[in-house]
This record gives structure tokens, C-alpha cells and sequence, in this order.
């Protein structure tokens, strides 16, 4: 469900509640008071209305995996965390094939803020077939997350087998232990379409760690994506731990 269980939505097993038991009599039939159906309707527009999608690509690579790439926006005043996208492809006569999900690269998307994505449609005996897909997307509330993560230095290059690598050099410039940091990188074309996302965790003396307040690390993005990474003319770099 594109709905958390703890809003006792109808597809959620959950103990008796009056939005619940509304809808289901109206099914059936009975006559109910419509005040008692506005709660739940407000809450599914409202998380609707929660995020946006952007910059969306799609490919399908040597294994018949589908790739869609992207950025999910959060059009809300409030912090999200706990974000979950789910993706649904059709065929050309609009039936559905498969429903797959996944997070975005960020764990709290502040209010106005994105993170890149990515979501893969799984089955190779029938991606030929997909037509398109529908994007939605479902989340809690959270406190926003303030930028603690900054960029000293990056620089990329392309290797002849198709490699994309970024080093990124980072300091914690927040007053507490950045806990297993992580440097996302999107791939930008040249119409400013996501083509593909990367990351690392953080590294000092060849082994993963902690930022303590102050300190410095070095991040190895590699991109590995070599039917993507060609199309790539720009890249964007974003800390999150």
C-alpha cells in the first residue's frame, strides 16, 4: 500500500477504525454518514500531493533489466523519512506487468528538497513489453535533517570501458559524529535528464569510518553503468549520513 499501516487504511490489517468500517459498508451497500469518509480521502490526496517526480530516464541493460532513473521531490512543509517508491509498468494496452519498490538515496528529503532514485522493472522474459510506468510515492514524518556534510573538492573522469569515477574530498562541519556517511552522485545528459546515481561511504586510511566534528574524508564514487555513463555531461554531488 502506498499508505503507512498506521494510518488503519483499508488495505492494512489493523484494529477496527471508523474510516475503515465506513468504506466498507458503503461497499456494501449500507447508508453512512459522509463526514466519516473525509478523513481518509484527505489523507491519500494529501499523500499524493507529497512528492513530485523529475528528470525521469529509462534504459533496459544487457540483462534485460530495466533501469528508470530520476529525482523525487518533496512539495510538502514537512520532512519526510522512511520514503518508499513504488513503480508500476504497463504494456501497450495499459495492463499491468509488474509493481516493483524501492528508496530513494537520501534517508530524510527535507521539505523542498530531492534525491535521485533509481527503480528496476526485474523480469527479462516480458521488459519488452513494458509500455510505460507510473511513479507514486509514500513517506512519514520526520524532523528536518540540516546539511552537516561539506564538499571540499571533487573531480571525475571517464574510462575506456566506460567507467565513471568522482573523488570527492568532505568535511563534517556539524557539531556531532557523522555516522556512516555516504556521497550520492546523479549523471546528468544534456537535456538535464537523470542517467545514472552512484556512492560510496566515506574512507581514511583504506578502511570505512565515522566523520567526527571537523574531520575529513576522501569518497570513491564509481559509476558502473557503461551504457549511461557516455550520455553523462554533468554530475551533481549531495552528503548524507
Amino acid at each position: 500500500s502506498l499508505f503507512s499501516c498506521a494510518y488503519y487504511n483499508i488495505y492494512c490489517p489493523q484494529p477496527f477504525n471508523r474510516e475503515k468500517t465506513a468504506l466498507q459498508l458503503a461497499m456494501r451497500g449500507y447508508p453512512v454518514v459522509a463526514a466519516m469518509l473525509i478523513p481518509l480521502l484527505t489523507m491519500q490526496q494529501a499523500a499524493a500531493e507529497t512528492f513530485s517526480f523529475q528528470n525521469e530516464s529509462s534504459f533496459v541493460d544487457e540483462t534485460k533489466i530495466m533501469h528508470v532513473f530520476g529525482e523525487i521531490k518533496n512539495d510538502s512543509g514537512t520532512a519526510t523519512k522512511e520514503v518508499l517508491i513504488t513503480a508500476s509498468f504497463y504494456d501497450k494496452d495499459g495492463q499491468l506487468l509488474g509493481t516493483y519498490q524501492n528508496s530513494p538515496e537520501l534517508r530524510v528529503i527535507n521539505p523542498g528538497g530531492s534525491s535521485p532514485f533509481e527503480m528496476r522493472y526485474l523480469d527479462p522474459a516480458t521488459v519488452g513489453k513494458v509500455a510505460s510506468y507510473e511513479l507514486s510515492a509514500g513517506g512519514q514524518p520526520a524532523e528536518p535533517k540540516p546539511v552537516r556534510l561539506k564538499i571540499l573538492s571533487s573531480n571525475s573522469r571517464l574510462d575506456v570501458l566506460g567507467v565513471y569515477y568522482i573523488n570527492v574530498v568532505a568535511r563534517n562541519e556539524g557539531t556531532e559524529v557523522a555516522a556512516s556517511p555516504v556521497m550520492i552522485s546523479t549523471l546528468y545528459d544534456r537535456e538535464g535528464k537523470v542517467v545514472a546515481v552512484g556512492r560510496a561511504l566515506a574512507e581514511a586510511d583504506s578502511r570505512v569510518v565515522d566523520l567526527a566534528p571537523g574531520q575529513e574524508a576522501g569518497f570513491g564514487v564509481v559509476v558502473a553503468e557503461r551504457l549511461q555513463t557516455y550520455k553523462a555531461v554533468r554530475y551533481a554531488l549531495v552528503a548524507d549520513s
